[in-house]
């Protein structure tokens, strides 16, 4: 039943259609405001549906772990996935998406860029505040094993895809983040239950990052009524 859910709301998230310039001080500017934008009702769904799949892998993570450990199909599959998931290399590709922007004046990849960037800033918070505060221990031993910092900074990527390009970009981004899910269950760096928390975590960060009213469209629409006409109206906000 999970599995549905969390596609449902993957395909709900709209596309926010073409971008403005960003600066590094305005993504940093706008960084409170995303946080405050996080208790949206869709990214607690998302955070919801996540730790409910947590745990119901729980009582099996380690049996996971050691089964993707030990397949030698997994060990073909996901050969470089941890290096796809780390920090250097997410956050290196948003800074240098928005650096190029920059410095060809194209808009829609600095605005990108810039997304990009907020989404791993916040992802990184959160990912870190979690791993401090629960402190598991890794399959091979190591600490801050939950949640999966690599699959959340995938997923945020991902998310942001799918915020400015539609599904046609974030398909292939969140099947990225399901390939370095499975890379780091197969190095033994992480249980099945810290790839999905990661994911939902890295999902909801990509989601809440840009600027208010981006992508938002308004609707009216005239209704006969006996006596006159009523005017009805609705709004859709990426958020």
């Amino acid at each position: 039943m999970l599995g549905p859910v969390l596609l449902t709301l993957l395909l709900q998230a709209p596309a926010a259609g073409a971008d403005s310039p960003r600066s590094l001080p305005a993504v940093v500017k706008d960084l409170p405001h995303a946080f405050a934008r996080l208790p949206r009702w869709r990214n607690l769904a998302v955070l919801a549906a996540s730790g409910a799949a947590a745990a119901a892998v729980h009582g099996d993570d380690r049996d996971l772990t050691e089964d993707a450990a030990g397949s030698m199909i997994v060990d073909r599959l996901t050969e470089g996935g941890s290096i796809v998931g780390g920090g250097y290399v997410q956050v290196g590709a948003a800074f240098a998406t928005w650096l190029a922007g920059a410095a060809t004046h194209h808009p829609a990849a600095e605005g990108l860029g810039g997304d990009l960037l907020e989404a791993q800033a916040m992802n990184g918070v959160l990912t870190s505040a979690v791993k401090y505060s629960v402190q598991r221990r890794r399959p091979d031993g190591g600490r801050y094993s939950f949640p999966s910092g690599h699959t959340s900074a995938t997923f945020a990527t991902a998310a942001v895809l799918q915020a400015h390009y539609g599904l046609k970009a974030g398909l292939p981004a969140y099947a990225l983040g399901a390939y370095v899910a499975a890379a780091r269950l197969h190095d033994r760096k992480h249980f099945a239950s810290d790839a999905l928390m990661g994911a939902g975590i890295g999902l909801v960060s990509g989601r809440a990052v840009g600027r208010p009213g981006r992508g938002a469209r308004l609707t009216a629409a005239l209704v006969p009524l006996d006596r006159g006409v009523a005017v009805t109206g609705a709004v859709a906000c990426p958020w």
